[in-house]
């Protein structure tokens, strides 16, 4: 396991975390909103998704993704807005209620993480060693 694989499941762990929050809401508070439930399910999600397809690219010898690094592009630039908010919250700590002190701590890695990927998939892997003894097998030759 490599590092981005290592910060995908970082935040997988993260969703996991939104989404318990979520349920501790519903059995204390007795407050159901469905996007709280549905926010994290879907985060999870797609990161299990760019992690089969992180491993599907390696699989195949390619050693850069544009769709993935536009995913945690589209993340990052779709986070903003939660940013600013939490941003202003963070700024006037006074009027933040403790109920939503998990979450901001959950923002908190989970920005971070991302913007962290964005700069990790801005750069190519490197080659395997036997990435040519790879596409040799591949390729159809007529002796064959």
């Amino acid at each position: 396991m490599d590092f981005r694989e290592a910060i995908i499941w970082l935040l997988v762990a993260d969703a996991v975390f939104i989404f318990l929050l979520a349920i501790a809401d519903v059995l204390i508070w007795e407050l159901i909103n469905p996007v709280d439930f549905l926010y994290p399910i879907f985060l999870c999600v797609s990161m299990l998704i760019l992690r089969s397809l992180l491993h599907a690219c390696r699989l195949h010898g390619r050693i850069t993704s544009g769709p993935i690094f536009l995913s945690w592009f589209l993340f990052g630039l779709c986070g903003l807005p939660e940013l600013y908010d939490w941003i202003l919250t963070a700024t006037h700590p006074n009027e933040m209620e403790n109920d939503r002190i998990p979450r901001y701590i959950a923002f908190l890695i989970w920005y971070p993480g991302v913007i962290t990927q964005i700069v990790l998939f801005s750069f190519a892997d490197t080659p395997s060693q036997n990435r040519y003894e790879l596409l040799d097998r591949q390729i159809s030759h007529i002796s064959r």
